[in-house]
C-alpha cells in the first residue's frame, strides 16, 4: 500500500474548503474515530517546508499528522475549530473578552519561532488567523510560505493577499522577517473600528505597517518587547515634585545672588564714606604709605593711628574730670601740621 493509499484508506472527505492554483484544500474526518483534519494537497514539492513546520511542533500553528509526496505535496494536519478575525472584522462574530495586546503576547513568540528556523509565512490577513474556544490564537495556512536563503534577491513569484502583503513581496526585494510583521500589522489594523485600543498599541501597529522594511520591528521578539515595555511616562505627582525643586532651586540661587549684591553694595558704600577708595597697596598696606609720605618730606599718620589718638583723646579728660562732662566740652579742630591740614578731637576744659 502506497503512503496515498494509507491516507485516503484513513479519512473520508467531508467537504472541499477551497481551491486554486497553488492547490486543494479539504475537510476530511478520520474513520477511526471521526475526528476532524484538514487535508492539503500541493502542485510543488513542498516537503521541506512542512518537514520543519511538523519538527517545530508548537502551540500555535497546527499540528502536523503527516507530510508525503506522491506527485503532489500531500499535508494532513489539526482542525482549528474557532472564529477567524476576519468574521470579527466584518462584524459577523463578536470579539471575545481579549485586548490586542492579549493577541500579540500569545501570537508574537509563535511567529518568532517559526522565524528562527528561516519560516517566512507571507499570507497573514485575518482569515488566517482563529481564536479556539480558549481564546488561543492559531496561524494557518502555510500554503505560500517560503525558507528564506541568504542567496534570494527578490521573490521569484508575487504571492499573497495585496492588502496585507508588503510593498517589497511585489518583487521590489526578498522578503524576510519584517514582512510578517508589516502583514501582522496589516491584520490588526482592519479591527481599529471592532476593538477598543490604547494609544500605545495603535503606536505598535503603525510601527508594524512602515512602508520601509527598516522601518519597521526587525523581529517579532523586537516587537513584543516594545509591545511588554511601554515608554515610561512621568505621572503628575513626579512631574509637580520636579517643578517644585527646580523652584525652589532658582529661589535659593536668586536668595544667594541678592545677599552678594548687597555685601557688595555696602562694601562699596563704606569705602564712599571714608573717601575715595584707595589703589591697591603693595604688601605691608598702611606702613608703605607712611614711609611713601615720608618721601615728600611729610610724615602722615595712617588712619588707624588717626583712629585710635582721637579715641584715646575723647576715652581720657586732661583735666581728669568725669567722661560725661569732659564729653559735652570735646570739639573737634583742624591743625595744619608741614602743610596738610589733619582734624584731631580737643577737649574745652576750661
Amino acid at each position: 500500500m502506497s503512503a496515498i493509499d494509507f491516507i485516503d484508506d484513513s479519512f473520508v472527505v467531508e467537504r472541499e474548503l477551497s481551491r486554486n492554483e497553488h492547490g486543494l484544500v479539504m475537510l476530511v474526518k478520520r474513520i477511526a474515530d471521526d475526528k476532524l483534519f484538514i487535508r492539503r494537497e500541493y502542485r510543488e514539492d513542498k516537503r521541506e517546508l512542512f518537514y520543519k513546520l511538523k519538527e517545530l511542533d508548537i502551540q500555535g500553528i497546527p499540528h502536523i499528522l503527516y507530510v508525503l509526496f506522491a506527485g503532489r505535496t500531500v499535508v494532513i494536519e489539526e482542525y482549528i475549530e474557532g472564529i477567524s478575525l476576519e468574521n470579527i472584522a466584518k462584524g459577523n462574530a463578536a470579539f471575545p473578552n481579549f485586548t490586542i495586546t492579549d493577541l500579540l503576547r500569545a501570537m508574537l513568540p509563535v511567529i518568532q519561532k517559526f522565524h528562527e528556523v528561516g519560516i517566512i509565512h507571507r499570507d497573514i490577513k485575518p482569515e488566517h488567523i482563529i481564536l479556539d474556544k480558549n481564546l488561543q490564537p492559531y496561524l494557518i495556512d502555510f500554503g505560500i510560505a517560503r525558507i528564506n536563503k541568504k542567496h534570494n534577491s527578490h521573490d521569484t513569484e508575487i504571492q499573497g493577499t495585496r492588502r496585507f502583503a508588503p510593498p517589497e513581496q511585489f518583487g521590489y526585494q526578498s522578503t524576510d522577517q519584517r514582512s510578517d510583521i508589516y502583514s501582522l500589522g496589516q491584520t490588526l489594523a482592519t479591527l481599529l473600528p471592532i476593538i477598543p485600543m490604547t494609544p500605545h498599541e495603535k503606536r505598535i501597529i503603525e510601527k508594524a505597517m512602515a512602508f520601509a522594511p527598516a522601518d519597521r520591528y526587525q523581529s517579532a521578539e523586537a516587537m513584543l518587547n516594545a509591545l511588554v515595555n511601554p515608554p515610561q511616562k512621568i505621572s503628575w505627582y513626579a512631574l509637580v515634585c520636579i517643578i517644585i525643586l527646580v523652584i525652589g532651586a532658582g529661589g535659593a540661587w536668586y536668595h544667594h545672588t541678592l545677599i552678594q549684591e548687597q555685601d557688595n553694595r555696602g562694601v562699596t558704600e563704606e569705602i564712599n564714606m571714608d573717601g575715595e577708595a584707595p589703589a591697591a597697596l603693595p604688601e605691608g598696606g598702611e606702613n608703605n604709605r607712611e614711609k611713601t609720605s615720608e618721601q615728600g618730606g611729610i610724615t602722615m599718620p595712617s588712619k588707624a593711628e588717626t583712629r585710635e589718638k582721637t579715641m584715646d583723646t575723647q576715652a581720657v579728660p586732661a583735666d581728669n574730670r568725669p567722661l560725661h562732662i569732659a564729653q559735652r566740652s570735646s570739639r573737634q579742630k583742624t591743625v595744619n601740621i608741614n602743610g596738610s591740614n589733619v582734624t584731631v578731637a580737643a577737649t574745652n576744659t576750661g
